[in-house]
């Protein structure tokens, strides 16, 4: 009856983290659509605002060159002037077409419709003043540029002008909501990432404390061997049900909310995520970084950071994997080497735990290398993590590097895994002013170099040989 009851209230805990989870990823996906929604309204007005700027620059290029041309006596001097003005002409349509396919407003559309029959009779105005010039009547000519050209040029300036500001004021109050959005979605991901962590600490302390009292249940009764079977079955079927469903949760979960995945896949997929999930704690650690990082509210602490020891802590850590395997592992110094690097030590640590140990959960035989070198006229430092593992296949290079992606689903299922570190780790190491990227042959192995900023190296001690 307790275990029943246990079950049961474990299973609800885990459909609320479920829940949790699908809302956290749905939110980040729909705030990833209404960003590109943003940026192309920006984008727009952008392009809106540089038409416009060219039709004035026409428009006043056209205006100062038939001036020109009014004083200028010399015959040769005239037709060049004219082959310009002639020029800015298609300069001005050009720019009224580009301007006429962009989605504008009701407010640009009411301005223009001022504009076109302004510039018509500005253009009659231009070409009479030619007229006149060639005719040899150029004090006629000046007239009429003085009485029409120039107010029709100065009426459709200030028109142009107005449609102008009014980009620029759209502009605004576009970036404005954008950056609201963002603020937004932070604060609802962070608050669901937070539930879904306090729930899941609920599930282990009430485990622990529902594992407890049943070993004291059993411990009262005379036969301890029956004791101990229960107890062993019972510890047995509560390891299987938190971490069969704590081991993909976030895999099945993206694949599912995936436009691409048919309702067959997908109903598979909701079906699995039930019983899996070891790594929740992490996943959702992850998808607030990556959260932080989308939002840019990531924040870093850079700091001096010893480069071998960091190198022989991240060693400590992934050693066991690795004899648990029986495959070799090394990191091999290209000297000469800073002693230390200014850096966030957290996020460098982040990422070669990630990268390392992707490349020992991969690598069945043979070796995982870590190769380390420091360009000091560039202030970088790398380290180059090379396997014998599966390898993968070029079409898939960039979608290893995706939220949630995996070379395929086979891997996925063989190797299990979140899908998130490769993601976290390449944009971790942009923040840190570097990159990482990959090089990769099929059933041969694959080398992940990444790239960190190492700060101002002309003070910092360099190691030129392995006895330090």
């Amino acid at each position: 009856m307790v275990i029943r009851e246990t079950k049961s209230i474990i299973i609800i805990g885990f459909a609320a983290i479920l829940t949790t989870f699908v809302l956290l990823v749905t939110i980040w996906v729909n705030s990833q659509q209404l960003h590109y929604e943003r940026v192309y309204k920006l984008d727009t007005l952008r392009r809106a605002a540089k038409e416009i700027s060219n039709l004035r620059q026409a428009v006043q290029t056209r205006y100062i060159l038939l001036h020109e041309m009014l004083d200028e006596k010399d015959y040769f001097n005239r037709d060049e002037l004219y082959e310009e003005f002639d020029r800015q002409a298609s300069n001005f349509l050009v720019a009224k077409e580009h301007l006429l396919a962009l989605s504008l407003g009701n407010d640009d559309l009411r301005l223009w419709d001022k504009v076109r029959p302004l510039a018509t009779h500005h253009n009659i105005n231009q070409k009479r003043v030619v007229e006149l010039l060639l005719e040899g009547k150029r004090e006629q000519g000046k007239n009429l540029m003085i009485n029409e050209v120039l107010k029709t040029k100065t009426a459709i300036l200030k028109i142009l002008h107005q449609m102008l500001e009014q980009q620029n004021h759209r502009a605004g109050d576009e970036f404005v909501k954008l950056e609201a959005e963002q603020h937004k979605n932070f604060v609802i991901i962070t608050m669901l990432s937070g539930f879904a962590f306090f729930i899941s600490i609920g599930i282990v302390v009430f485990i622990v404390r529902a594992t407890t009292r049943i070993q004291k249940d059993l411990l009262k009764a005379d036969d301890a061997r029956i004791a101990n079977r229960m107890k062993s079955e019972f510890l047995a079927n509560m390891s299987h049900e938190i971490r069969t469903p704590l081991t993909s949760i976030l895999g099945y979960s993206a694949i599912a909310i995936n436009s691409n995945t048919d309702e067959n896949d997908r109903r598979e997929c909701m079906k699995s995520v039930m019983s899996n999930g070891e790594h929740l704690l992490g996943v959702i650690n992850e998808i607030l970084d990556l959260s932080k990082i989308e939002s840019g509210k990531l924040e870093t602490e850079i700091e001096e950071v010893a480069v071998f020891e960091l190198l022989h802590g991240v060693a400590d850590v992934v050693r066991p994997k690795v004899q648990e395997k029986n495959i070799r592992f090394g990191i091999n110094y290209r000297f000469p080497l800073p002693g230390l690097i200014c850096t966030d030590p957290v996020r460098i640590k982040q990422i070669l735990l990630n990268i390392i140990n992707n490349a020992v959960k991969f690598t069945e035989q043979g070796h995982v290398y870590v190769n380390v070198w420091c360009e000091s006229h560039a202030g970088k430092i790398f380290f180059e993590v090379e396997d014998t593992g599966i390898g993968i296949h070029p079409d898939q290079m960039e979608s290893v590097f995706k939220a949630f992606g995996q070379a395929n689903k086979s891997t996925t299922r063989k190797y299990g895994g979140t899908g998130l570190g490769l993601t976290l780790s390449r944009r971790l190491a942009r923040i840190l002013g570097g990159d990482l990227v990959v090089t990769s042959m099929p059933g041969q192995g694959s080398t992940f170099l990444i790239e960190i900023d190492a700060g101002e190296l002309e003070d910092v001690e360099f190691v030129y040989h392995d006895d330090f």
